[in-house]
């Protein structure tokens, strides 16, 4: 499974249809990494749901370390949230390279319009540990709001997270 994915942490960040694709003799210790990796992520998912959404709450912080951060490839996380933002579920929305990230906004604003989520969170990684934004995290995180804005959606803020750090746009005055 080394081999495979480069290291455990790569492995827990892989999607669970490339984790079974392993099988072999790997078969059971791929499927349990998939049902430890799911149950964690509802475990702090039930935790997010139980308080408003915060950028600032350090469980959240957590959470989005845990989705992202083992990914060697930027990746977004939109948080969907409603008009007392308050946690109604979180999708991967976006997938790159290791330096930039792309979303289809199309798809992200309909699946806000479908859960009637007004608010809204973005959240991606650096895999270089860098988390200052880049000037197309900027203008993205610009049109995105905007666009936003229009639909009747509030953007809460765009975080950017490292292993051990984590950059609020909003608070950086860079919204």
């Amino acid at each position: 499974m080394k081999g495979r994915f480069g290291s455990l942490a790569q492995a827990l960040a892989a999607p669970p249809s490339e984790l079974r694709e392993v099988g072999g003799q790997f078969g059971n210790a791929c499927e349990m990494l998939v049902a430890a990796k799911t149950i964690v992520e509802a475990a702090q998912r039930e935790q997010l749901q139980s308080v408003p959404v915060d950028p600032l709450n350090p469980q959240l912080l957590i959470y989005l370390r845990s989705r992202l951060c083992r990914a060697n490839e930027e990746r977004l996380l939109v948080v969907f949230c409603d008009a007392e933002q308050r946690y109604l579920v979180d999708e991967e929305m976006g997938w790159g390279n290791d330096h930039q990230v792309r979303c289809d906004v199309s798809r992200l604003f309909k699946r806000a319009l479908t859960l009637d989520s007004s608010k809204i969170l973005l959240a991606h990684n650096h895999p270089s540990g860098d988390c200052r934004p880049s000037d197309d995290d900027v203008n993205s995180t610009r049109q995105l709001a905007l666009t936003a804005q229009v639909l009747g959606i509030k953007v809460v803020d765009h975080l950017i997270v490292t292993s051990d750090r984590a950059y609020s746009m909003r608070s950086g005055g860079r919204f």
